[in-house]
């Protein structure tokens, strides 16, 4: 349930233009009575007791996503113009700096992963 619920809050701040959230049950078996009518009261309730519908647009402001979006302008800024200066991407990927900028990458997150710098819970992912 907590799922599906992050899932359609996730989609409204997103600016969905349309939702269905399906019952929580439904990739193992036929949904039941109870998981259809949560299903049914989640976007009920992220309507009428969160407002989601009555903003033009629910992330506006918030600290996080703003903070978010401007940290990964940055790295993608940074790693275009590092690209165009190896001459493109096709060059970039002949000179393997793509591969060796993933591996570094996957290399760097194990580690903080290992050594308890980032941290793992389900579907979040919490920077410390």
């Amino acid at each position: 349930m907590l799922r599906s619920t992050t899932e359609a809050m996730s989609a409204a701040i997103g600016c969905c233009d349309s939702m269905s959230v399906l019952p929580f049950d439904i990739t193992y078996k036929n949904p039941e009575e109870f998981s259809e009518r949560i299903a049914r009261n989640t976007q009920l309730i992220l309507r009428s007791e969160s407002y989601l519908d009555k903003v033009i647009d629910p992330s506006a402001g918030s600290y996080y996503i703003e903070n978010l979006t401007d940290f990964i302008v940055e790295v993608t800024w940074k790693l275009f113009v590092d690209i165009n200066d190896k001459g493109g991407f096709i060059k970039a990927v002949e000179k393997e700096f793509i591969k060796e900028d993933i591996e570094n990458t996957c290399q760097k997150r194990d580690m903080d992963i290992a050594m308890r710098r980032q941290i793992i819970l389900g579907t979040i992912n919490i920077r410390t």
